[in-house]
């Protein structure tokens, strides 16, 4: 799908994307107290999860053990993907 899309591929070795996430083998009991939303509830309330311990978003670390780190965002909701040589990334770039 990556070479479809025009985007580079995600993977392990030097040059590539690296987007992944590792998950731990515990599971949690969802409760809105701990999530990240306005309202203050959830639907999912009460229901069972696996939360990920750490993120890796383009080769740097996003999250990990429930610290959030700045990461430059490739994928924007409503817009998809902006590749690197697009003239647009660079301009939107400067606000990080």
């Amino acid at each position: 799908p990556a070479a479809i899309l025009g985007i580079p591929r995600a993977g392990f070795e030097p040059g590539d994307r690296a987007d992944y996430a590792l998950y731990p083998d515990e599971v949690t009991r969802i409760d809105a107290s701990r999530l990240h939303a306005k309202c203050g509830w959830s639907p999912f309330e009460g229901l069972d999860a696996v939360f990920p311990k750490e993120v890796v978003i383009g080769g740097k670390r996003a999250y990990a053990c429930g610290d959030y780190r700045e990461a430059c965002a490739a994928w924007y909701p409503g817009q998809g993907y902006l590749s690197r040589e697009n003239k647009y990334y660079k301009a939107d770039k400067a606000h990080l």
